[in-house]
């Protein structure tokens, strides 16, 4: 079954629009991606569920060893126990897919909120600004 290429993003693509969103060059985008993704290699390699709110979770499962029948002889085969990453898709992202809308439940605006600003970047009744 071939995929169509026009509903994929490939790194290339993403490192573009990323750049073009945030105003950097595409060699500081793709090396920040790059490095997100290296550790998220890294964790999973580590046996670490990685968690990003509102996104959803990347995790190692262990698949049971089964007996599966080669399609082409017939014969049975054993595959033994194999590691696999599992991605469950977080409740935002799953209503961003059905609805196509960015909610409110992740964006630009959370991460200024968490991003560990001083006290002196609230306004006097203590909310961030």
């Amino acid at each position: 079954m071939a995929r169509d290429k026009e509903n994929r993003v490939t790194k290339r693509e993403l490192v573009s629009q990323v750049a073009e969103q945030l105003g950097y060059t595409q060699k500081q985008v793709a090396n920040v991606v790059q490095g997100m993704l290296d550790t998220v290699i890294e964790s999973l390699a580590d046996g670490e569920r990685l968690e990003l709110r509102n996104f959803g979770v990347f995790e190692v499962k262990l698949r049971e060893p089964r007996t599966c029948r080669n399609p082409r002889t017939g014969e049975t085969v054993e595959i033994g126990e194999q590691k696999i990453v599992a991605f469950r898709p977080g409740k935002a992202l799953k209503e961003w897919v059905q609805t196509g809308e960015m909610g409110s439940g992740f964006g630009q605006a959370d991460l200024d909120n968490n991003s560990g600003r001083s006290k002196s970047s609230q306004t006097e009744n203590g909310s961030s600004a």
